[in-house]
């Protein structure tokens, strides 16, 4: 049941994406020389294919958002490079975790 209601959907969308690309065609190039297509009807087909080719592109290209290290994970690398003592990373792990420095 679930493979044949995606074949379906599968198809439904490749029937529009074609039916989509014909009527783009029929725009762009009109069968009849001696109809021209207003100049609206130009920019409009225009757009659409501008519209569909960034759609296309957002869909082969997808945005992945860039992971972000937490402050805790920059704090340990940092360690690991050096540019922090012992002291240091303590006295900022304790900020992070909200503890209280104890002994002071």
């Amino acid at each position: 049941m679930w493979f044949g209601g995606m074949l379906l959907w599968m198809a439904l969308f490749w029937v529009g994406v074609i039916a989509l690309a014909i009527w783009v065609a029929s725009l762009l190039f009109p069968r009849v020389p001696a109809a021209r297509p207003s100049p609206r009807e130009v920019l409009q087909a225009r757009y659409g294919v501008i519209v569909l080719a960034i759609w296309v592109a957002g869909l082969l290209f997808p945005r992945v958002p860039a992971a972000r290290p937490s402050p805790r994970e920059v704090l340990q690398a940092r360690y690991a490079r050096g540019e922090l003592t012992r002291v240091q990373y303590e006295e900022t792990l304790n900020v992070l975790t909200g503890r209280k420095e104890e002994g002071r």
